[in-house]
């Protein structure tokens, strides 16, 4: 029913244009670890973009959260809940490159290889872009820390 890789594989938007501040920058000292939880999936394909958060949930009657946690040791849980309610976990591996400008996942077995287009203490904004048969989509998730 709610499965990450979906949310993960299927989400797309613009990035999302937040006011400068110093802890801004994809460069300062921000970091991954804790526990975000996703505000926004955005899917882009052929000028369209659809809200892909909204379709993950649609079962969930009421509000649906996607929260993932990182550990410093390059694991990580994560969870869906449905009104507060847990309905389902994962454990995942991720590494975030030196210049924190890339973040691969890696979920049962599957790897998935994001843009970070923006990490501060507080949002972090992940994108990546696909071709199938000619027509590229792009996925933006933009996460806020708990």
């Amino acid at each position: 029913m709610f499965n990450f890789k979906y949310l993960l594989f299927f989400a797309v938007s613009l990035s999302i244009l937040t006011a400068c501040s110093k802890d801004d920058d994809n460069g300062g000292s921000a970091s991954i670890i804790g526990t975000w939880e996703v505000e926004s999936i955005q899917l882009t394909v052929a000028g369209e973009t659809f809200d892909e958060l909204e379709e993950i949930f649609e079962d969930c009657p009421g509000e649906g959260q996607g929260i993932s946690t990182f550990n410093e040791d390059g694991t990580g849980i994560g969870e869906f809940r449905c009104d507060g309610e847990l309905i389902e976990t994962y454990n995942f591996e991720y590494e975030l490159s030196s210049d924190r400008k890339k973040l691969s996942f890696t979920e049962s077995g599957d790897t998935f290889n994001y843009n970070v287009d923006q990490l501060t203490s507080s949002r972090m904004v992940l994108s990546y872009e696909e071709s199938f048969f000619g027509i590229t989509s792009k996925v933006v998730e933009t996460w806020v820390r708990r």
